[in-house]
């Protein structure tokens, strides 16, 4: 990450007020989704406009960079936002009535419902941030989001931990939440996320 890198008060200043702009947006454009179809766009817009951020010095329009990335992900991006939403609600759910039975084989299932949400957890870290990277397939997205936790733990959880992280500080102090409250994830979750895809596009660039 270029710009994190030196860290000069202006510099901070200046990621201060991205995330809060960017947060703004985010807002704006979820409600202008009516909540449920805006959220998902909304967040891949915000993923777009980090990204490039993150690989890049150079200024650009965000709003411009923003609403043409919410206008072309509003359809694509529904199904990763809302499935992830879904799935770990329809496992939490399993998992409360597995473990409310007291038979072995109830057990064994809770046990695969703690297995199947970590799995489906450590895919949503990075679904996002796989979206607006690569171009692939519905099923290649979650298959490479699952490749990237798996086949790099430490970094995943280190990645897990600065977001719990930042949601602790967010809900102590509730007052930023308009300003950081999705921002201060996103930028976390780019920059993590970039610097292993980078490390993978140049290693398939060596191999090839």
């Amino acid at each position: 990450m270029n710009a994190l890198k030196k860290m000069p008060l202006m510099e901070v200043c200046n990621w201060l007020m991205r995330m809060a702009y960017i947060n703004i947006l985010w807002m704006v454009f979820t409600l202008l989704g009516v909540v449920f179809a805006g959220f998902s766009p909304a967040t891949a817009a915000a993923f777009s406009v980090c990204r490039r951020w993150i690989r890049s010095d150079e200024e650009f329009p965000v709003f411009r960079v923003f609403w043409q990335e919410y206008k072309q992900n509003f359809a694509g991006s529904q199904a990763y936002g809302w499935i992830s939403i879904v799935l770990m609600g329809v496992l939490y759910l399993d998992f409360l009535y597995f473990t409310s039975k007291s038979s072995i084989l109830f057990f064994v299932l809770s046990v695969i419902a703690i297995v199947l949400s970590i799995m489906l957890a450590m895919a949503v870290v990075y679904i996002f941030p796989v979206y607006t990277h690569y171009r692939l397939n519905f099923l290649q997205y979650w298959k490479y989001a699952l490749s990237i936790a798996m086949v790099h733990p430490l970094q995943t959880i280190f990645t897990v931990v600065g977001v719990i992280t930042i949601g602790a500080v967010l809900i102590k102090l509730p007052s930023l939440l308009p300003f950081f409250g999705v921002s201060a994830m996103t930028v976390w979750l780019t920059w993590r996320t970039q610097k292993i895809v980078i490390k993978i596009d140049e290693i398939k660039e060596a191999v090839s």
